[in-house]
């Protein structure tokens, strides 16, 4: 382990300055009501550590950050978590790394620039299913061994971590020695779980558990924010804690923030609009009230359709969903960002990926029927810097699909919720009540997350932990689209190298970085959505190429047949026009 020094960088300090990348962001950007806001919460953030009594940061271990959307969680939590550390000194306590957890892969992406802009580049490491270890650089753009990246990467030994919520938790619930590698870093260590909401309520007590476990024997320091803060810790009852960690709200008085503000308001017109054609028809009748309208529904067949009846309507129409590629929807997100900056009219229509990570701000917004922190999150993207007026609109519709990709009581109990209109500074009441409910009237089940705990993690039955999975596996197959010579050549590569795969460690992190370089330019399909339009197999594609055939679960489409299976539009093409229920 010293050789490859991974000890040495793991008693490198965390060293990093927010202020100064602050004021490097701030460079040209235009003056926003909301950045007041951002200062303010910020600064009483940092006196609420700066106050804590010697016992109290002793004691304390479990942190909430609550604050409404665009005011500047991210920054603020990195920066408490500076201060933290450095007050954890006063009392002989010494950080040992600061790691933050996000949920979704695109929000990555954006707190990566963070990151580095803070701590620079050779003190972060990303630990996520798409990080090319070939592609790690330090600040002089020299590569070090693959092997030293790799072990750097699944060891978590720099000062600074950025993962997912799928790293941190599959860490920590398996059986595997390679993810229990890193499983040590957590001693001392100061974590940010971001948009915490997002983890699934049936399994709350067991990430409950979890958290005050780690906080309690591990000395690590917990920082969970969001803008909804679900009652994660409330389910500590259900597994019987004894004497539970205390929670500490790093913003006693978010509640005033949230009713100061009125950027944004929740109006219900799901009685009104149930099907596509109504929904278009109310889009009409209001959007010249607005230049750019954000239009999210559930499913990708729901979005492909309103798409299309827009696009025949000569309405400039912006389209963004997992049934296009990475590659494409970070170019989409990149020209709706310039549509945005020079004030054209246009509509996008976009499905759940819109709702985190994706800084841009609409005029007005139509969701689809869906929990309420998924409604509050599509909120965030309207009027987001607070300089387009008050209470512009997020319309509430829903055209009966919610009970296909979520729970049925969650949506439920939204519509029951919103039955008038609600004004942004309402929200965080609405968010309290609306998880009061789903808790207090046993509306969750979490039978199967209790007897994980009980079963598994409680008898140490190692054969029941390693069932545990953040993400279900289903049985989608993904699609590698060959649209430029790039892609082509890695593929090619890709095929060879397994024919004559000789299980070093050079060739299996080769294997690695082609894999996480092809998921750039895939789809993930259901298999009876390939039924009528099926690509040709990896297998087929690999004989063709190198004579011999490897079976993988991936379907290829050369480039010269890309017209045929894929939309430049709107992604991959079903036959039946039916892509499924995914949301995402």
């Amino acid at each position: 382990m010293d050789s490859a020094d991974i000890l040495k960088d793991s008693k490198k300090k965390v060293v990093g300055n927010v202020e100064s990348y602050l004021q490097s962001k701030k460079k040209g950007q235009k003056f926003c009501s909301i950045n007041n806001n951002r200062e303010t919460i910020k600064k009483i953030v940092l006196s609420q550590i700066n106050n804590l009594s010697i016992q109290k940061l002793k004691d304390c271990r479990l942190f909430t950050l609550t604050a409404p959307t665009g005011t500047g969680k991210t920054l603020t939590s990195i920066a408490a978590a500076m201060r933290l550390s450095e007050r954890l000194k006063e009392v002989g306590i010494e950080c040992t790394r600061i790691i933050e957890a996000v949920p979704f892969l695109n929000i990555l992406e954006q707190t990566a620039k963070d990151f580095e802009g803070i701590f620079g580049v050779d003190e972060v490491t990303i630990h996520s299913s798409l990080v090319n270890p070939y592609r790690i650089k330090n600040k002089s753009e020299k590569f070090t061994s693959v092997q030293k990246r790799i072990l750097q990467m699944n060891s978590w030994s720099s000062p600074v971590i950025l993962t997912t919520f799928v790293q941190f938790f599959e860490s920590i619930f398996t059986d595997q020695n390679q993810k229990l590698l890193k499983i040590s870093r957590l001693v001392g260590a100061i974590v940010i779980l971001d948009e915490i909401q997002s983890l699934e309520l049936q399994r709350f007590p067991l990430y409950a558990l979890a958290i005050d476990s780690i906080a309690r024997y591990y000395g690590t320091r917990f920082i969970l924010m969001t803008a909804t803060q679900p009652k994660l810790f409330e389910t500590r009852q259900l597994v019987q804690i004894k004497d539970p960690l205390k929670i500490y709200e790093l913003l006693p008085n978010y509640k005033t923030y949230f009713e100061s503000l009125n950027r944004t308001c929740l109006i219900p017109i799901m009685d009104q609009v149930n099907s596509l054609d109504t929904l278009i028809d109310f889009i009409i009748d209001v959007k010249d009230n607005a230049n750019s309208i954000l239009i999210v529904v559930n499913t990708i067949a729901d979005s492909i359709e309103l798409y299309n009846k827009l696009f025949k309507m000569d309405i400039k129409v912006v389209y963004l969903s997992t049934n296009i590629t990475r590659i494409d929807r970070k170019i989409i997100i990149e020209k709706t960002k310039q549509l945005l900056k020079d004030n054209e009219y246009f509509i996008m229509v976009s499905t759940q990926t819109i709702e985190a990570g994706v800084d841009l701000d609409f005029d007005m917004a139509f969701r689809d029927l869906a929990p309420l922190s998924s409604i509050i999150q599509t909120a965030g993207r309207v009027n987001r810097s607070g300089n387009k007026g008050e209470l512009l609109p997020v319309y509430i519709f829903d055209l009966g699909s919610s009970k296909k990709v979520y729970k049925f009581f969650e949506a439920y109990e939204t519509k029951k919720l919103l039955n008038t209109e609600v004004n942004e500074c309402q929200y965080q009441e609405f968010i309290e009540n609306y998880y009061n409910v789903l808790l207090s009237e046993d509306k969750i089940d979490m039978s199967d997350s209790l007897e994980f705990i009980n079963e598994g993690i409680k008898k140490l039955e190692y054969n029941k932990i390693k069932e545990y999975k953040m993400i279900s596996e289903d049985e989608r197959c993904s699609v590698i689209f060959l649209k430029d010579e790039y892609i082509i050549n890695i593929v090619d590569e890709l095929c060879k190298i397994l024919i004559s795969y000789d299980k070093s460690y050079e060739t299996k992190a080769k294997i690695k970085s082609y894999f996480n370089e092809i998921e750039q330019y895939t789809v993930d399909i259901y298999p009876n959505k390939l039924k009528k339009n099926r690509p040709i197999e990896f297998s087929i594609y690999c004989k063709e190429i190198c004579g011999k055939s490897i079976e993988l679960n991936y379907f290829i489409v050369p480039f010269d047949d890309l017209e045929r299976y894929y939309d430049e539009n709107t992604g991959f093409i079903a036959e039946d026009e039916d892509i499924g229920a995914f949301l995402y």
